[in-house]
């Protein structure tokens, strides 16, 4: 199932503190409380970069989505190996 399907509105929220000139964002679809981000996250194909949730207003819950995701070996946390060093050191 797809998360954004053309045609529909969504709500973006642009998220304060990123460096690099990208826009780290949350969002909506118009016909529902539940983010993209929050999606993506319960499924294990999004994680948490912990220096984008200080100072900004995300739902608390995502931390804890996230360990279930791990903890499950959903989406990315079922490949073996330490998936946050795949890309970037989160700390």
């Amino acid at each position: 199932d797809n998360l954004l399907k053309e045609g529909d509105t969504y709500a973006v929220s642009r998220l304060e503190g990123e460096t690099y000139g990208r826009a780290i964002c949350i969002v909506y679809p118009f016909d529902s409380n539940v983010s993209i981000n929050e999606s993506l996250v319960k499924e294990g194909y999004g994680f948490l970069w912990e220096k984008y949730l200080e100072g900004n207003k995300i739902d608390n819950n995502l931390i804890k989505f996230e360990q279930e995701a791990k903890d499950n070996k959903r989406g990315l946390w079922s490949i073996d190996e330490n998936i946050s060093n795949c890309f970037f050191d989160k700390k």
